[in-house]
This record gives C-alpha cells, structure tokens and sequence, in this order.
C-alpha cells in the first residue's frame, strides 16, 4: 500500500468517526439537551445572582466621581475635594461595609465630608456609627444632617455624641467656611420630615451674600422643588439608595420610587446630587446599585458629569409585576412578617 492511499483511508475513518448525527434525530436530542439543562441553568443562574446580590455588591464600595460645572462653586472650592456619603445605615455593629467606607474615603483625603443622613437602621447602631465617624479624616472638617430612620435618638444626643466624635451636625443651622481668597462656603442643613422647606430655607439663607458658595444638605430629594426656589448652588441628599437594584424592571416588583432615583439632576440654577448611599432598609440586596463613596469637584466651563432626567412618576405595570406583586403582598401582610416585626421592634425597645 503506497503511503497515499494509507494517508486516505486513516483520513476516511477519522471523518466516519467524527461524523455528527445528521437530519431529525440529531435535531431532537439536541433540544432534549438544552430542555432538559435549562431549567438547571436557571436556577443555578438565579441562585448566583442572588448570592452575588446579597453577599458580594452589599461589600463592594466604589468611588463614584462627579464633576460640576458651576462658576460660583468652582471659584470658591477650586482645588477642594469634597466627599458625601449617605445612608450608612448602621444596624449593631460595625460590618465589612462601614470599615470599607472608611479606608475609601480616607485615601481621597478629602477637605469637606458631608453625610446627608440615615446613620442608623436601629437604635443598637448608634454607638458604632459615632465610632466609625471618628475614624473619617477631612482636612476642614466633617458635617452631617438627619435621615428619617435616625430618630430613634434624639437631636441633642446627636449633636453631642456627633461632636466628640468630630462632626458637626447641623440640625436646621447653616455654618460659614472661610476659604481662600476670601471666598466662603456656606453650609445649610435641614432635618428631615418637615412638609415644606420653605420657611426654613428662608431663614437659613438671611445674611448670605450673592457671591457667597451654598450647598445645602437635604435627606429627601423630593425636596428640589422647594429648594430650588431660593438661590442654592448644589443640593445633596440620599435616601433612595438608588432603588438598591439598577435594573428598572425588577426594581418595580418592590415598588420603589422617585423622581430623583440616583445621579446628577438639575432643577433651574440649581443642581441635585443624589447618593446611592452604603447600606440598606428592609432588604439586605443590592443589585447593579453599588455602595457609593463620592467624589465632588467642580469646574467652570468645562463639561459635567451627565445629568440625568427624572424618572417617570407612574409606570404601568405588566401582567408578571402585578401577579408576583400581589404573592409579595400576601407575604409581607402575613402572620409571620408580623411576628418577625414584632420582633425587631421588640429588639429596639
């Protein structure tokens, strides 16, 4: 046998070996594999996801930078790095995430800290949240104001403890930072839950002068509407945790909503940053919604960061949203979720 016909007979076997089911047999067993694999893969994929929602994105906090194009800020703060955080959300110790926020934070070696509220989930969270505040450096200092779950203590305590843990805490009060070149910060804070902002606003802003860097710092950003009447520079506030998942569809399961969700907003002359904030309430997830540390700089004629459109108020819901929302009722009205209530507030107590 010449070496060429051997070469063609090993090669025609290789091709009988390797020949694939051809016609309607090759094509059944095939969809019988992926029928048969898909609901597997579902569920191991939906399992994942819920692991990775739960234990890995409630730990993973990332640095999210904002620039701002605004002259009067700009002139005043140029060269000042100021970092917000929001809704830490501490419950009766300090966890993985507030340890994360503080060794983040501290290598931006901010100037400014501002943290717009919700410091605590339970009362049992207030003494790891003025530790955990004590370890936060800024060069000019750190400022706080009040979310609606911090009421469990109350303002004296907070201003107290706040202070020997070396924060101010501005309670309805505006404080003035002299900067360079004779230029000031003024620093408005509101307290949550008062209706309408209006009076208060209008007192705080008695005496500052029209060239004079404001911020205020305001839990709710449902309050822009209000706050943008006076003639504030930047609004920031929290609160939403930006609906703690990205995903628009899955977020309406849980009925979370706002105008003003998460990002840059601009209402007139004012702008509204809004945080995504650290930690969580009621459901320990995030998902494509990561813990937020933010760095704030602002410029004068060039671009900003992208600012956003707010939401749309109502969304119709689809047949699946209304059926799964419906089974999520019945399960948070139930006798357990109840008892389990109960028993958190039992614990506050």
């Amino acid at each position: 046998m010449s070496i060429r016909a051997f070469f063609q007979m090993w090669q025609a076997k290789y091709e009988t070996r390797n020949k694939k089911p051809h016609g309607c047999i090759g094509c059944f067993t095939a969809g019988l594999c992926v029928l048969f694999l898909s609901p597997f893969l579902a569920i191991g994929g939906a399992a994942l996801c819920c692991y990775y929602a739960v234990y890995i994105e409630t730990n993973w906090v990332r640095v999210q930078r904002v620039v701002i194009d605004q002259p009067e800020l700009a002139a005043a703060l140029s060269g000042i790095k100021i970092v917000q955080l929001s809704d830490i959300h501490t419950i009766d110790q300090i966890r993985e995430l507030e340890n994360k926020m503080v060794e983040i934070t501290n290598v931006l070696e901010p100037d400014i800290i501002l943290i717009t509220g919700d410091f605590i989930t339970k009362r049992t969270g207030f003494k790891p949240a003025m530790e955990v505040i004590s370890r936060l450096k800024a060069k000019i200092g750190i400022f706080g104001i009040l979310g609606n779950c911090d009421t469990f203590v109350g303002n004296n305590q907070w201003k107290q403890e706040g202070k020997a843990a070396g924060m101010t805490m501005l309670i309805d009060e505006r404080t003035s930072i002299n900067l360079a070149d004779g230029k000031r910060l003024q620093l408005l804070g509101l307290n949550d839950g008062h209706g309408s902002n209006v009076p208060y606003i209008r007192r705080l802003m008695k005496g500052i002068k029209k060239d004079d860097a404001v911020i205020l710092l305001d839990h709710d950003p449902s309050n822009i509407e209000q706050d943008s009447l006076f003639d504030i520079d930047l609004v920031l506030s929290g609160d939403t945790h930006g609906g703690q998942c990205g995903v628009r569809w899955i977020r309406q399961f849980y009925g979370w909503k706002s105008k003003y969700l998460a990002g840059l907003y601009r209402l007139k002359d004012t702008y509204l940053y809004v945080n995504r904030g650290l930690g969580w309430h009621h459901k320990p997830v995030r998902f494509l919604c990561w813990p937020e540390v933010t760095l704030i700089t602002f410029v004068s004629g060039a671009p900003s960061t992208r600012v956003r459109e707010p939401e749309p108020e109502e969304e119709e819901l689809t047949g699946i949203h209304k059926f799964i929302s419906n089974i999520w009722h019945k399960i948070d009205t139930s006798r357990i979720s109840q008892v389990v209530r109960q028993g958190d507030k039992g614990n506050d107590d």
